[in-house]
């Protein structure tokens, strides 16, 4: 069924190696409102791949513009802080669907 789905992608987005990015993928497409927690959880933590962190983004974007899950802004909004500038991008991009407020990020490239 389609929430077994959503519960073992949601399992494999915590592995810590390349069968976490395609589970981030997919959940972008078919994330429940219990996926909330678990795509936050990706890009609040820094030591997760740059790449785990900006699919995580574009999964709870997705999720979000679907009319699914409350999203936290602070979340997106600490995260675009980090230097990054692809998971910048990827957090920008939640606020605007979230309709947060702006905040500016210095991101520099390195």
């Amino acid at each position: 069924s389609g929430k077994s789905a959503v519960t073992a992608l949601e399992a494999a987005c915590g592995r810590a190696d390349a069968v976490a990015l395609p589970a981030l993928h997919a959940l972008g497409y078919i994330a429940q409102a219990s996926s909330v927690a678990v795509l936050q959880g990706v890009v609040a933590d820094t030591l997760r791949s740059p790449a785990a962190r900006v699919a995580a983004a574009a999964a709870a974007a997705n999720l979000h513009a679907r009319g699914g899950g409350a999203l936290d802004p602070q979340v997106f909004q600490a995260a675009m802080l980090g230097g990054d500038t692809g998971l910048a991008a990827a957090c920008a991009r939640v606020l605007g669907v979230i309709g947060s407020g702006h905040l500016s990020a210095g991101v520099a490239l390195q």
